[in-house]
């Protein structure tokens, strides 16, 4: 039994001293929480995850303010803050920041907007007309520009009534584009 003392002191000492060494250690802004490391940025020794978030005017959706846009994003701290992410294309009515976000040939971005050039446009219609009986209709071209585009005689634009004689009543004919009805001759 006298051998059985210093072998049971030694297991006894052993066991202390292997339970020294499985400390856990923490270094900041971490803390030692039973056997576990938690975050504490604010180094009041309480754990991060455990205090209780007051989230001031917190936000539920992104808005606009003018044309800057106002993003509703979550933050480090799990609240939703706004954030002025300024112009931002397709947002708050921003449609273009530089001519070449206007992907249009010969368009330019004029107030946040894409608006064709006027050097573009230089001989623009503003108006149908008419050239003699042809109907000239001024129309949007591929370009965004209105011109000019000659359809020929229209039945009733320019004065034109009829192309053909059956474009008129039975038994009156289509003379110079009009609806003519020739004089009866009677014979004596």
């Amino acid at each position: 039994m006298k051998k059985l003392i210093p072998i049971f002191i030694i297991l006894i000492s052993l066991m202390i001293l292997s339970g020294c060494a499985n400390q856990t250690t923490c270094n900041k802004p971490y803390i030692l929480v039973g056997e576990n490391c938690c975050l504490d940025k604010d180094s009041n020794n309480i754990c991060d995850s455990d205090e209780v978030k007051v989230c001031s005017d917190e936000c539920t959706e992104s808005t606009c303010s003018g044309n800057d846009f106002i993003a509703c994003e979550k933050q480090a701290d799990g609240c939703n803050d706004r954030v002025n992410k300024g112009k931002v294309i397709r947002a708050c009515n921003i449609e273009c920041l530089g001519d070449s976000d206007c992907h249009v040939l010969g368009m330019e971005c004029v107030g946040y907007t894409c608006k064709y050039s006027e050097s573009q446009c230089s001989d623009e219609c503003s108006q149908d007309s008419c050239e003699s009986r042809n109907y000239i209709k001024c129309e949007f071209q591929a370009d965004g520009c209105k011109y000019k585009n000659n359809l020929g005689k229209v039945i009733g634009q320019c004065g034109v009534e009829c192309l053909s004689d059956i474009h008129c009543s039975e038994g009156i004919s289509c003379n110079y584009n009009q609806c003519w009805n020739p004089p009866q001759t009677t014979s004596e």
